[in-house]
């Protein structure tokens, strides 16, 4: 896998793709998992066979999905490198979530979810399925971590969802789903701090509907 075969999917599609991910594509390759996300083989996100025609926004670029018809794509809005969003796109209502402002951002978030699921574990598996699920997690964790420069001690403290969304926003003050989140939870304790994040929330991308999506959920 070379750069080349990137290159001339920006040429075709004039879609810049973030350095950031095509860097960690040709390190790692397709059908690699971290967090909820498995990425999918260069050469399909390259010959944009995982796009629905019809039923995805043309800005939209999957390139990874968490194994029930929900993509995570790239949103890219302006003509500038760094003018793009990373969301799932939501196969039974088409829309489009918005979870970070940079790929980078969204490694992060790759990470959260991994400690996440050591906290709060699918209630189906046995005791030894739990236990080298969690072994994973913390490989893959260190492992991005190093990457990226992530400071995973401070993730480690990480008790509950909400310590969850506040980190991610905490690095990414653009992560609409996590402002979306923190909004609503502060929402019941202080109505005016609730409105706040909920106002970041949709000034991060005033241009797009996932803000009012969301909120809607949340509220």
């Amino acid at each position: 896998m070379s750069t080349a075969k990137f290159e001339k999917f920006e040429m075709k599609y004039g879609y810049m793709l973030p350095k950031e991910f095509k860097d960690f594509m040709l390190r790692h390759g397709g059908d690699s998992q971290f967090g909820s996300c498995r990425f999918e083989y260069p050469d399909n996100i390259i010959n944009n066979l995982l796009r629905l025609p019809g039923d995805m926004d043309f800005h939209l670029v999957p390139f990874g999905d968490i194994g029930n018809g929900d993509y995570y794509c790239f949103y890219r809005y302006g003509i500038n490198i760094d003018d793009y969003y990373v969301g799932i796109w939501l196969h039974e209502t088409h829309n489009f979530v918005i979870l970070a402002s940079t790929f980078k951002s969204f490694m992060y978030k790759c990470l959260l979810d991994d400690f996440l699921s050591m906290i709060d574990p699918i209630e189906d598996l046995s005791d030894e399925e739990i236990q080298m699920a969690n072994l994973e997690s913390m490989e893959r964790g260190m492992e991005l971590s190093e990457e990226f420069g992530f400071d995973i001690e401070k993730v480690k403290k990480m008790k509950d969802e909400v310590d969850y969304h506040k980190l991610m926003i905490n690095y990414d003050d653009r992560a609409v789903q996590s402002l979306c989140y923190i909004g609503k939870w502060m929402f019941n304790i202080d109505k005016n701090k609730g409105l706040f994040y909920l106002k970041k929330a949709y000034d991060a991308c005033k241009y797009y509907t996932a803000p009012y999506y969301i909120a809607g959920r949340m509220l």
